[in-house]
């Protein structure tokens, strides 16, 4: 009986040996294959002209954000939460109901590598996301892709390129980031200048930005997403706002401007290399402190840009050499601008003549 139960035992201790390794080899080839299957992660297509509901694995509540992973020729795209009400009066664009401004978490034209995060839930806060579902709408020619993102949630956060998102890649290698597109266009920065009227554009921009006689508005965008629009719309001319400034990442587009004028909140591109040509000085004088108090004269067609009484047409506040050159292109008599830091601070006054100038301390006459 002895011998018997050995032999049983012997059995049972090679049996176990066999499993054991078996359970090894197969913990060992998971923990080698698991890199190779986190950097397997793969881009979702998105279609142009198209609501893309993008729904995400896990769970609700588990949405991180998305990263663009190419770029389609695209005029504008919105990442929002899926608000059927506010995706239909973007796509329609009408104006958004108040508070749904907080539903969008970007408006623009997105680059290969973009990251857009979605907040995280808050208790109480009428613009929570749906945690599972995002929308991205996109403008552009029909019958192209708008591209691919790659989707991430708290649940894949450490496979490639998600782990952007969390700042940690620490074992993962991202991709190198694709080459950018040559400018076919080749804008140069002609500098400081805006356009004051007379823009041309094709009549299809008016369906997809804000056209007046200073040019087209398509929105707010970084200035390489600027010149990166102009170059996809054919636009000769790209006036884009000084980041920081006033008019902070305007981006306006036309064909060309027959009223070309300094500003210190713009930078003006133009296809070429061809900058407007700087108009010829005057050559003011400051005369002192003195303003019109009354009979100044002007042109007509001033009306239309300015303010104009009988003390002088009011061209709004800037610089005192926004102001001379300003004079200077409308072949002013007389320029008056208020001293900075005054009650009357940089404002700019213009007139032909005046027949009842006065000293006043708050400004500056300059003429020829």
């Amino acid at each position: 009986m002895k011998h018997i139960s050995t032999s049983s035992s012997s059995d049972q201790q090679v049996a176990w040996s066999r499993v054991l390794r078996f359970i090894l080899v197969l913990g060992l080839s998971f923990l080698l294959l698991a890199p190779a299957a986190m950097a397997q992660k793969k881009p979702t297509p998105i279609q142009m002209n198209d609501r893309n509901s993008l729904v995400f694995s896990g769970t609700t509540r588990m949405v991180k954000g998305i990263i663009f992973a190419d770029v389609g020729p695209v005029s504008r795209v919105v990442v929002m939460q899926p608000s059927g009400n506010a995706a239909w009066r973007l796509q329609t664009g009408q104006p958004l109901n108040p508070g749904q401004e907080c539903y969008i978490y970007f408006d623009g034209i997105p680059l290969p590598g973009t990251m857009v995060q979605v907040p995280w839930y808050e208790e109480g806060n009428h613009c929570r996301p749906f945690l599972s579902h995002l929308f991205i709408l996109t403008w552009g020619a029909e019958g192209t892709s708008a591209g691919s993102v790659f989707m991430c949630d708290y649940i894949e956060q450490n496979t490639e390129p998600c782990c952007l998102l969390w700042g940690d890649c620490s074992g993962v290698v991202p991709p190198p980031p694709p080459p950018q597109p040559p400018n076919p266009i080749g804008y140069q920065s002609t500098g400081n200048y805006a356009c004051f009227g007379g823009a041309t554009y094709p009549p299809a921009w008016e369906n997809e930005a804000q056209c007046t006689g200073y040019g087209c508005y398509f929105g707010d965008f970084s200035r390489d997403q600027c010149l990166a629009l102009g170059t996809h719309k054919g636009a000769r001319e790209v006036v884009h706002g000084i980041a920081g400034g006033g008019r902070s990442n305007e981006c306006w587009l036309q064909d060309s401007c027959a009223d070309v004028r300094p500003h210190s909140e713009f930078v003006f591109f133009r296809a070429g290399a061809f900058p407007p040509p700087p108009p010829q000085p005057i050559g003011y004088q400051d005369r002192g402190a003195y303003a019109c108090f009354g009979g100044a004269t002007y042109p007509s067609a001033w009306e239309q840009e300015a303010q104009c009484t009988g003390v002088g047409c009011y061209f709004g506040q800037m610089s005192t050499q926004e102001c001379l050159a300003l004079g200077t292109s409308k072949s002013a008599g007389e320029v008056i601008h208020g001293i900075a830091g005054g009650g009357r601070s940089n404002e700019c006054w213009l007139q032909t003549s005046c027949t009842d100038l006065r000293p006043h301390q708050a400004f500056t006459l300059f003429q020829p």
